[in-house]
């Protein structure tokens, strides 16, 4: 690298996207360089798939915005008094007590209000209550979408 290059400029000399090469270098499109830095220049299958993961950051992202949305949405109604039942949000029926604890750990962590329940085929780990199905889908989407606890098969059951 010599003095004045700065990723625009690298990007355009190597014909690769400033964020695949921000990315592949693990900086912000706005870092700046130091005269002799190294750097990564990703090849044209690093840089779609580098594009590729963003894209799908971008809608996992969107779907727990409106995940997000929807639950507030349907909390309203709940405290308005327009819906009733009490619903969890089962996350996964594990073999024994300690996976589901470790599960449960991971839950609480990214801020859920999570619980174990013994069923005749494993340790169920459920999210909740939410009051309303409205609510209890929407926070299922929320779960499912989010990566701190990367889930993807939660489910809606009816508590009470």
């Amino acid at each position: 690298m010599q003095r004045g290059d700065g990723l625009i400029k690298l990007a355009r000399q190597y014909n690769v996207p400033v964020e695949a090469l921000a990315q592949a270098n693990n900086m912000s499109t706005s870092s700046n360089l130091r005269v002799g830095q190294s750097l990564t220049i990703p090849s044209r299958r690093q840089v779609a798939r580098l594009e590729r993961e963003a894209k799908q950051a971008e809608q996992a992202r969107q779907a727990a915005q409106t995940a997000q949305q929807r639950l507030r949405e349907g909390r309203k109604a709940a405290a308005n008094g327009e819906v009733k039942g009490e619903f969890g949000v089962q996350i996964a029926l594990a073999d024994n007590q300690a996976k589901a604890d470790e599960l449960v750990k991971k839950l609480r962590g990214a801020g859920y209000s999570a619980t174990t329940s013994a069923t005749s085929r494993g340790v169920r780990v459920i999210v909740g209550p939410e009051t309303g199905k409205p609510a209890a889908l929407a926070l299922k989407d929320k779960i499912n979408a989010d990566p701190k606890v990367g889930v993807n098969g939660a489910w809606v059951l009816y508590w009470r």
